[in-house]
């Protein structure tokens, strides 16, 4: 049970709405790579998206063969090639980007895989902007053959490790034992026992904590029919494999290639769909107990030969969507590349060709972010073509939700704070994202999480997961904005030291109108009877009004709150038992 402080970080949203409600927008894009700067002169394979001179829009790094070529955003998805100026520049096959915040600085380094001897890898740490070479002594293999690569804490010691998913080699697990700016690690792969077979072929690689114990798990998908490994963190090593206790190390169809974490049914646990040839797999996580395969029953297991695959809510109507690229070229399949829709009841419509995202060009690399900042995600595509036409789709839907976006910064964790999930509350649904570097097929998405939550007019709670015991709670925040959070900024509502428990399940409460002009009903359901305290406090923690504290039956019960004597704003409902404490934001407008 997590002791949680509640926060008295509110924010106003003046969006007329009460909760969630279906919105039916036609997703839409249009392609804007080469017109907005992309081209390459080389085939990229991999790409990775993040801010890496921190002046808070999302830059470009296209990695492959013969070349890496980084680009600048001007903050409306324009961009400009710095790879000479930024020092960056290398000539061999670099498929792997992974931006991590590795001397936790507060700039994103830059590791970069090479494949096949054609190459070496490299560790570049970034100097406010420029990038320098430290591989030398860094203790990372320069010669070994990556696949994909993925960092995350998987030891909880605040700096991030680094993964590496191999060629026809054992994996490599690297330990960062780095002080101040110098960059080192020790290599563990046999202590954490992750070395995985000594000849597969490894493809996708992610830390993603599925089992929402607070520490990032491993999961590893591999090319042919070698199975899938879910190396479970439990804080000790070596890490056990549970792949095949919770029914994730199926190959399915067999040539496992992309991965992608997100949840489709908005039950607070992350799915993972895994893009093959000609059928993927998806995979719904039943509360981290075990996984189930319902691709075929959900309508998204059509595959091409399928790589790159991201998770977003594309028209920010609260579904997570899922975006595929593919080798369209490839055999007899000819298959574009595809835009799943989550039609919000378990099911998928593949929207491609009548979004604009379908292409007929042949991709490895996909990831997301929204580069012109307007609340709507887009998708960059590492375009495998000797003309280098790398795709940039621009979100252009219409009619589409209300958004929050959230950039983390971790003090006690990793400064980074990937690996921490967020979870969000707002119109009686709740909404999670994770944190993650490296992951789709050798790229990366945006460290920024945005969440689409429909009609919903401002966010009831964001619980932010830094780590292990290590939970924070903000109340109140507004819609249609990106917030900063940074670990240890929560503070008490009531009074500095107050705190209140809060369980998996919580008591229902919900408030209708919300917003409300001077009266609005609270109501809520109680699985058992016991004694009920619903108060409301103000943006500084007073208590303004007592409703109930008295003993309930089980059932339902609904109170009125009267704010004709209240001034507009947003104030604080809860409701408190003798076994859990729920909040709900109410916006009061006059």
């Amino acid at each position: 049970m997590n002791i949680v402080s509640i926060s008295s970080r509110i924010a106003l949203s003046l969006i007329f709405s009460a909760s969630i409600a279906p919105l039916h927008s036609q997703i839409t894009f249009y392609e804007n790579g080469i017109a907005a700067g992309l081209a390459t002169t080389f085939s990229p394979q991999g790409v990775a998206v993040a801010d890496y001179d921190v002046d808070g829009d999302d830059d470009i790094l296209f990695a492959g063969w013969y070349g890496v070529a980084l680009f600048q955003n001007d903050g409306s998805a324009h961009f400009t090639n710095v790879t000479a100026t930024s020092g960056v520049s290398r000539s061999g096959r670099y498929v792997a980007p992974v931006f991590a915040d590795w001397d936790n600085d507060s700039d994103p380094d830059l590791f970069l895989g090479a494949q096949d001897a054609v190459g070496t890898n490299r560790l570049l740490r970034n100097d406010s902007g420029h990038f320098t070479d430290v591989t030398k002594g860094s203790g990372i293999d320069t010669l070994v053959s990556v696949g994909t690569a993925a960092a995350g804490d998987f030891n909880n010691d605040g700096r991030l490790d680094l993964f590496l998913a191999t060629r026809d080699s054992p994996d490599r697990l690297y330990r960062n034992s780095s002080v101040n700016s110098t960059m080192t690690f020790d290599d563990v792969t046999s202590e954490a026992g992750v070395a995985g077979g000594p000849s597969t072929i490894a493809m996708q690689a992610t830390w993603i904590d599925y089992d929402q114990d607070g520490d990032v798990d491993l999961f590893a998908v591999h090319d042919g029919f070698d199975k899938s490994q879910l190396f479970r963190n439990d804080g000790t090593m070596p890490m056990p494999d549970v792949a095949p206790q919770v029914h994730l190390d199926s190959v399915g169809a067999g040539n496992s290639m992309g991965v992608a974490w997100g949840d489709m049914n908005n039950d607070g646990w992350q799915d993972v769909y895994v893009t093959r040839i000609d059928h993927g797999g998806l995979y719904r996580n039943v509360a981290g107990s075990n996984f189930q395969e319902i691709a075929a029953t959900a309508n998204a297991d059509s595959n091409g030969m399928s790589w790159g695959v991201a998770w977003s809510d594309f028209d920010n109507d609260g579904n997570e969507d899922l975006a595929i690229v593919n080798i369209a070229s490839f055999g007899g399949l000819h298959r574009t590349s595809l835009l799943y829709r989550n039609n919000g009841n378990g099911t998928f419509t593949d929207v491609g060709p009548q979004s604009g995202f379908a292409s007929n060009a042949d991709f490895y690399g996909l990831a997301t972010g929204d580069f012109n900042g307007d609340g709507r995600q887009d998708i960059v595509g590492a375009s495998f073509s000797p003309s280098g036409q790398n795709k940039l789709w621009i979100n252009a839907t219409s009619g589409v939700g209300n958004w929050a976006s959230f950039h983390l910064r971790g003090t006690s964790v990793n400064r980074g704070a990937v690996g921490a999930t967020i979870l969000v509350r707002a119109g009686g649904q709740r909404f999670v994202r994770s944190v993650i570097a490296g992951s789709s097929y050798c790229s990366q998405v945006s460290p920024v999480a945005l969440f689409g939550v429909g009609s919903a007019a401002i966010l009831d709670t964001v619980e932010v997961t830094w780590g292990p015991g290590k939970v924070e709670y903000w109340f109140g925040l507004a819609v249609n904005t990106t917030h900063q959070l940074d670990e240890g900024t929560a503070t008490g509502v009531a009074d500095e030291t107050e705190q209140v428990q809060e369980v998996e399940d919580p008591v229902a409460l919900h408030n209708y109108p919300n917003p409300f002009n001077t009266s609005t009903r609270i109501s809520f359901s109680l699985s058992f009877s016991g004694r009920v305290r619903l108060e409301i406090f103000d943006q500084l923690g007073r208590s303004v009004a007592l409703i109930a504290d008295q003993r309930f039956e089980a059932g339902s019960h609904s109170a009125t709150f009267n704010a004709s004597l209240l001034p507009s704003g947003v104030y604080l409902c809860r409701l408190t038992t003798s076994r859990s404490s729920s909040i709900r934001a109410l916006l009061l407008v006059k």
